[in-house]
């Protein structure tokens, strides 16, 4: 593969124009009925072939975008539709016209016709600026193309031959993407671009490179796999200490760059230039930074959405054992009852409990009491039952960066606390600490005899995560769909581009402060009128309060 034009050697469809060989009539008539403007039009050529050829033309150029190249690739059935609306005889086959001059004359009556402009260099251009802004939103070669023909025939341009329109196109693209290779790979840090060279090559005695496993994502929400997810978020943070300087680059960029990235072996980035090679995999490692946190996250949800269920099922296959046992067991302690209300005041106890059978009257009291503890803790035990493979990843999910949005800071501080309880910085939840988060139908068994149940609050902790993240109340400012809700809506790099426009635009200070001190002298001498020598507010009843402010533009 090339290292100039990799993007221009894709494979691209062919999109010559293939008539139907067998029309129904409803595509006939659909495409390929002429209309009354329509055959006054045709009437202008002299002769009779020349008519069939102007209006088979006519119609393909309507309905396909471009000039057929072969009169031979039209079907009869369709030449003879036409041949009947024109009152011609049938024919066996459609050749091409004697003189290329009278092609071109018809052609360019065809376009005048409809309203259709030639593809000529201002058209090209205008091709040009369009493939750009698509390729700078992040659009790929494959995507452009098959929306060129599109975009060409909303502007009411004849389409060109395929051929042209694939070579404009994978030319611009690859033109448009080789711009920022040098312009990345210029602000990567001397530390990240060293890095590059080793993880792109392949140890002696191994058949893959350390590229290709971090490009290994995990395939299930295991416990195991989300741990290995967050090594592999950690190795990369560390190629990325020092920054990747891609501020400043346009995101689409970015990320179009690191889905190529993403795609290329590293067989094909060796063979790249340097420049391209280290702009490409330090995209790469932005982007599937993003990526893993993204996939994090949502392995976390799979894994304890999966576990709830899990615990539930567990506990709804106990309840349908114990109950039936706890059904036979109030038989035999109700009987047992009965007996005990029905005995002689006389009778010995050892002769009671022989009656009642004490052993199995024990076991019916066991069984109850199971039950009973099943209805009221069943699927707190079955959690507490998973709590170790939970253990197992989520010292390490917490460690990651979350952020809190506004009313939502006791859940930092509470992974806060956890933090230091699995450094060892801390030996126990305290009473004080946050407890909010934990169900309602858990509280009466988080306390017992001052201590706080760590497995019970901290599998309370881990859904009140989920459920966050869920929400947007929490966020990790570096991912790419569990971002800041503001972010999503107007991104930092965006306001900073655009903040002292709109400010000039709406003729408004940048300065909070200076806003607030035009606001209030603009109000306090309306505001002066109409206060009392005590202080308070004077205003008539019939005076209404937005009658004595300014109005505002």
């Amino acid at each position: 593969m090339s290292t100039d034009d990799d993007l221009a050697q894709k494979a691209r469809p062919r999109r010559r124009i293939a008539l139907p060989s067998e029309p129904t009539e409803d595509e006939l008539a659909k495409h390929w009925s002429l209309t009354a403007a329509d055959l006054a039009e045709i009437s202008r050529c002299r002769r009779d072939d020349h008519r069939l050829r102007y209006a088979l033309q006519l119609c393909v150029l309507r309905t396909y975008g471009r000039f057929l190249d072969d009169y031979r690739q039209a079907p009869l059935r369709i030449v003879n539709h036409l041949s009947r609306q024109l009152q011609l005889a049938p024919v066996l086959f459609l050749d091409h016209p004697d003189r290329a001059q009278t092609e071109r004359e018809q052609a360019l009556r065809i376009r005048n016709y409809l309203g259709l402009e030639s593809f000529d260099e201002d058209a090209e251009s205008r091709l040009l600026d369009w493939l750009r802004a698509g390729v700078l939103e992040g659009r790929c070669a494959d995507e452009l193309l098959a929306r060129v023909e599109e975009r060409l025939r909303s502007w009411q341009i004849v389409l060109p031959a395929p051929g042209t329109l694939d070579r404009i196109v994978a030319s611009e693209v690859a033109h448009a993407t080789a711009a920022p290779f040098d312009a990345i790979a210029v602000k990567l840090p001397a530390n990240l671009r060293a890095a590059i060279d080793l993880l792109v090559e392949v140890p002696e005695g191994d058949a893959r490179s350390s590229l290709f496993r971090l490009k290994d994502y995990p395939k299930t929400a295991a416990a195991s796999a989300i741990k290995e997810g967050v090594v592999r978020l950690r190795l990369i943070d560390e190629l990325l200490a020092d920054g990747a300087n891609l501020d400043e680059i346009d995101p689409k960029i970015v990320h179009q760059l690191g889905e190529l990235g993403r795609r290329y072996d590293v067989g094909d980035l060796r063979r790249f230039a340097k420049p391209k090679r280290d702009a490409l995999v330090a995209c790469y490692l932005v982007e599937a930074h993003k990526t893993l946190l993204d996939q994090l996250v949502e392995m976390n949800d799979q894994f304890l959405t999966g576990m709830n269920r899990r615990a539930r099922n567990a506990v709804k296959a106990e309840e349908r054992v114990l109950r039936r046992r706890a059904r036979a067991g109030m038989d035999r302690v109700l009987g047992a009852m009965d007996a005990l209300t029905a005995a002689a005041g006389e009778q010995k106890v050892e002769a009671f409990r022989t009656q009642v059978n004490a052993a199995s009257l024990v076991e019916a009291v066991a069984a109850c009491r199971a039950f009973n503890r099943l209805e009221e803790r069943g699927h707190l035990d079955a959690m507490l039952a998973r709590y170790g493979a939970l253990r197992q990843y989520l010292p390490a999910f917490v460690a990651l960066p979350f952020q809190a949005a506004v009313g939502s800071e006791a859940l930092i501080t509470a992974i806060s606390i956890l933090r230091d309880l699995d450094a060892g910085a801390r030996e126990m939840v305290k009473p004080d600490d946050p407890l909010g988060f934990v169900p309602a139908a858990w509280r009466p068994f988080l306390i017992e005899q001052g201590k706080v149940d760590r497995r019970i609050w901290e599998i309370s902790l881990a859904f009140a995560i989920r459920d966050a993240l869920r929400a947007g109340n929490l966020f990790l400012a570096k991912s790419r769909e569990h971002v800041s809700f503001w972010n999503l809506v107007y991104d930092e790099r965006r306001w900073r581009e655009t903040r002292d426009n709109a400010y000039g635009r709406l003729d408004l200070p940048a300065e909070p402060r200076a806003f607030l001190d035009e606001d209030l002298a603009r109000v306090s001498p309306l505001m002066r009128k109409h206060i009392t020598p005590n202080g308070s507010y004077l205003q008539s009843p019939r005076q209404p309060l937005n009658a004595i402010m300014p109005r505002f533009a």
